[in-house]
């Protein structure tokens, strides 16, 4: 009976040790193993009397013990070593490779810090009727995933909790920023576009008043844009929004009679005499989307006039139906919840890289902390004089660190 209960022990006792992620472990298992190796002779011996007394006192006995190890436990205790290593390495692997995805996740993502800076900004690719002046070196509104190998990553993106959302993002930026930079360089031949559109009307006999009434509010409300993305927003621009909109509102009011343009007013006209609703005198939200929105239905319907009217080039209407779908996409996008979206996984990923970081460091720590204690229990004196240049390089990371931090508000004060 001993030896089943001393058997079932053991057994449980090893796979408790297998499935502990301590490394450090591996010596128990193997002095566990040593044991169950010699005492299974003496279990077979309980067991089958007659055979374990052939086998342990009779001259066989040194052939069995040597079949036994060579043949069975030697491959067995192999076997486990090389599971063990292999199991430890992967692991490992997957870890350190989880880390180095998600830091650079991480870093892409956190280069978008500026992005709350300038979400008005960049939405000054709806200024229509005029030229847009953002910078030479502007290639993208907001910083994409590209530099990195996005394509090679994908599956293990995927892999994530919240894989299928940073995909999402990616897409959303790629979107944004393909329409932004054309609308970003096509500002000149917009202007140019609106110039020919507008020559062409006065040379017709028939008058146009509806296309020259919608481009008049487009020259407004642009005007208005310009100065609500402008990126230093300061009195001088509240000043000249007021003007604007007090242009525009008595344009639209001069324009009411026109049936064509009765919806697309009558919505304006509403939205601009309900100013405690809407704030137009600081940057917010509800305030541009509603600009972009009546900027959107304003090229639309400036398209079907001239689509209709045909007043200019099948390729100029082409390209002004361009310009029409690019300012949709963008205000599709909503950059204001793709910044949010971008901030909350930033915000996970850091989360998820602090635990599998403070895994190892917890681990190596605990490691560390094991040796010592092995170390103090040998030789006391080793133990002392181990700790002490412990403390000191402690103290000269911490003296290091605290110089770093002052040379920072140096150069931030000045």
């Amino acid at each position: 009976m001993f030896h089943i209960i001393f058997f079932v022990f053991v057994v449980l006792l090893v796979l408790w040790m297998i499935f502990q992620k301590e490394s450090e472990e591996i010596i128990l298992l193997i002095i566990i193993g040593a044991i169950i190796y010699y005492w299974i002779p003496n279990a077979i011996g309980y067991f089958f009397d007659d055979f374990s007394s052939k086998m342990i006192y009779e001259r066989e006995n040194v052939k069995f013990w040597s079949d036994y190890g060579g043949n069975i436990i030697g491959p067995i205790i192999t076997l486990f070593g090389v599971w063990w290593q292999v199991t430890r390495q992967e692991k490992q692997k997957e870890r350190d490779e989880k880390i180095g995805l998600l830091r650079l996740l991480h870093y892409h993502l956190e280069k978008n810090k500026d992005f709350e800076k300038k979400k008005y900004n960049i939405l000054s690719v709806l200024y229509f009727t005029g030229d847009i002046f953002l910078g030479e070196n502007d290639v993208e509104a907001i910083h994409s995933f590209n530099d990195m190998d996005f394509k090679k990553n994908q599956l293990k993106i995927m892999s994530l909790d919240y894989g299928k959302k940073i995909l999402d993002i990616n897409s959303k930026i790629l979107s944004f920023n393909k329409e932004w930079i054309f609308l970003f360089k096509s500002s000149k031949s917009r202007k140019k576009l609106i110039k020919t559109i507008k020559e062409n009307i006065k040379k017709e006999k028939e008058k146009n008043e509806a296309i020259e009434k919608i481009i008049e509010i487009l020259e407004d409300l642009s005007e208005i844009i310009f100065y609500y993305t402008y990126y230093n927003f300061n009195e001088e621009n509240i000043k000249m929004i007021k003007a604007y909109k007090k242009n525009l509102y008595w344009k639209i009011v001069a324009f009411r009679d026109s049936k064509e343009l009765k919806k697309y007013i009558d919505k304006i006209l509403k939205i601009l005499t309900n100013e405690k609703e809407y704030d137009f005198f600081s940057q917010n939200k509800k305030a541009m989307l509603l600009l972009s929105n009546f900027l959107r239905e304003g090229v639309e319907l400036l398209y079907n006039f001239v689509f209709d009217k045909e007043i200019i080039t099948e390729e100029e209407e082409a390209e002004l139906f361009k310009y029409y779908i690019s300012i949709s996409e963008i205000i599709s996008v909503n950059t204001f919840d793709l910044l949010y979206e971008i901030q909350k996984i930033d915000k996970r990923i850091v989360k998820d890289l602090e635990k599998l970081e403070g895994l190892i460091e917890n681990k190596k720590r605990k490691i560390c902390l094991k040796r010592l204690q092995r170390v103090k229990k040998r030789s006391p004196k080793l133990y002392n004089i181990i700790k002490f240049y412990i403390k000191k390089r402690l103290v000269w990371t911490k003296l290091i660190k605290n110089i770093k931090l002052y040379i920072d508000k140096l150069l931030y004060k000045c």
